[in-house]
């Protein structure tokens, strides 16, 4: 069952399936998407009756290869933000970095972004792992020293207002919070973006993906259900570690 949006157990309670199934099914949408099926998820879906969530939690898993391929090379290492101008798309990198502190899965997609498998933000409760989860950040942006950082939280999602302000005390000026409309459109404009939200990817001029660099540096792995994956889990790793 979905539980407050986010994921229990090993291969997350979104999937019925266990992560040896899961393995099998995204090798299978894979092999589809290389083979010009551009409905590969609801192909295998149906096949395998799987639910409307299963199908999207899949989806931004595996990517179409073309997609994935465009999404990857925009993709660039954390340590060359070194005095660059940032925007963050702040629910979307926290609370996967939330995720998983929680002990819940977050898996690397075929596009070499970590992603969450929440559905929707709109209702979204913080707990005090996202608030963490912004230390966290905090520290990865001392780190990198970015020359200005912004980070971005929607004002429609329940309590935003709030939660900047808790934001603020946390990052204690390394990066302004601003609470907007459309703030991924806004994250894209920046020099580089920080966000897997595919939306965002395709519009921004290049992206960094921080909750990555937290995990590693918290020796957290995400899951990879393609034997492929793991190499590129080890190239980020050398990424990160090249700071």
């Amino acid at each position: 069952a979905w539980e407050g949006g986010h994921t229990t157990g090993k291969a997350g309670s979104v999937f019925k399936s266990s992560e040896e199934s899961l393995r099998e099914l995204a090798e299978r949408i894979y092999l589809l998407y290389s083979l010009g099926f551009k409905r590969a998820v609801d192909i295998v879906g149906d096949q395998y009756n799987l639910t409307k969530e299963e199908r999207i939690a899949l989806s931004k898993i595996i990517r179409d290869p073309t997609e994935s391929l465009l999404n990857a090379i925009k993709l660039m290492p954390i340590g060359c933000l070194l005095g660059r101008e940032l925007g963050i798309d702040g629910f979307n990198v926290l609370i996967t970095i939330e995720t998983a502190l929680m002990g819940n899965p977050v898996f690397l997609s075929t596009d070499g972004f970590v992603r969450d498998l929440r559905m929707s933000y709109s209702k979204y409760k913080p707990s005090n792992l996202f608030f963490e989860a912004a230390r966290h950040l905090a520290s990865v942006l001392r780190e990198v020293e970015p020359k200005m950082a912004f980070l971005y939280l929607d004002s429609p999602v329940s309590h935003s207002a709030e939660i900047a302000k808790e934001l603020r005390d946390i990052l204690d000026g390394i990066a302004d919070v601003i609470v907007t409309k459309g703030a991924d459109s806004i994250v894209s404009q920046h020099e580089v973006s920080a966000s897997s939200d595919v939306l965002v990817i395709k519009k921004a001029k290049c992206v960094v993906d921080i909750p990555s660099a937290v995990l590693d540096k918290l020796g957290i792995e995400p899951v990879a259900l393609l034997p492929w994956q793991v190499s590129v889990l080890r190239r980020k790793s050398e990424y990160v570690s090249g700071w």
